[in-house]
C-alpha cells in the first residue's frame, strides 16, 4: 500500500501556528479566522472585538462603545463628556461646548438647558449661570451678561430684570440694583 500524504486544512475558527503541523489551534478571544487553512488567526481590528474562542468573525462595537487596539476581547464604554453614535469605532466623539453627556455609554450628546452652559469640549455636565448673568437659549457655551440698568439675583436665570424706579446698575453683570443718588 502506498502511504497517502494529504494535509487537511484547519476549519474557520482555527489555525495552524506552524507549517506541516498536524494540530489545529482554536482562535482565542481577540482573534478570529473566517476561512479555512490559515496559518494564524486574524487580530480583531480597532472598533471590533471577539470575546469567545474559535470564532469566525469579529464583532462591531455598539454605539456608545469603542475598542482602540488590535486584538480587543471587549469594547469599553465612552466616558462622560464623550459619545459614539455609530457602531464599529475605535474612538469616541467629544461633546462640543454647549453639549454634554453625564453618563458612560452615551450614543448622543444632550443640550444644556436654558439657564445653563458648558464652555468646554467634552463636558460631563452643564453649569448654572451665576447671578448677574442669564441664558435664554439651550445648547449654549456661555451665559449672557445682564446689561446696565438690569440685574439678576438668581443663578440659572433665563432673563434679566429691569431695575425698579429709583434704582440703577451702572455696569453690566449686576446681581442687584443700587438706589439712585440725588
Amino acid at each position: 500500500e502506498q502511504a497517502q500524504d494529504h494535509c487537511k486544512l484547519c476549519p474557520p475558527g482555527f489555525a495552524t501556528e506552524t507549517t506541516a503541523s498536524s494540530q489545529c489551534l482554536t482562535c482565542i478571544p481577540g482573534r478570529y479566522s473566517g476561512t479555512s487553512g490559515l496559518k494564524s488567526c486574524n487580530l480583531c481590528r480597532p472598533g471590533t472585538y471577539q470575546d469567545q474562542l474559535g470564532m469566525t468573525t469579529e464583532i462591531l462595537c455598539k454605539p456608545g462603545m469603542k475598542s482602540e487596539f488590535n486584538g480587543s476581547k471587549f469594547c469599553i464604554p465612552c466616558i462622560p463628556g464623550q459619545f459614539q453614535d455609530e457602531p464599529g469605532h475605535s474612538k469616541c466623539k467629544q461633546c462640543f461646548p454647549g453639549l454634554y453627556t453625564s453618563q458612560s455609554n452615551a450614543t448622543k450628546p444632550e443640550s444644556c438647558p436654558i439657564g445653563f452652559y458648558a464652555d468646554r469640549v467634552a463636558s460631563a455636565s452643564c453649569s448654572p449661570c451665576i447671578p448677574g448673568r442669564y441664558q435664554d437659549q439651550d445648547a449654549s457655551p456661555k451665559c449672557k451678561l445682564c446689561k446696565a440698568g438690569q440685574y439678576q439675583s438668581n443663578g440659572s436665570a433665563t432673563s434679566c430684570i429691569f431695575c425698579p424706579a429709583g434704582y440703577i446698575t451702572e455696569q453690566d453683570d449686576s446681581a442687584s440694583c443700587a438706589p439712585c443718588v440725588p
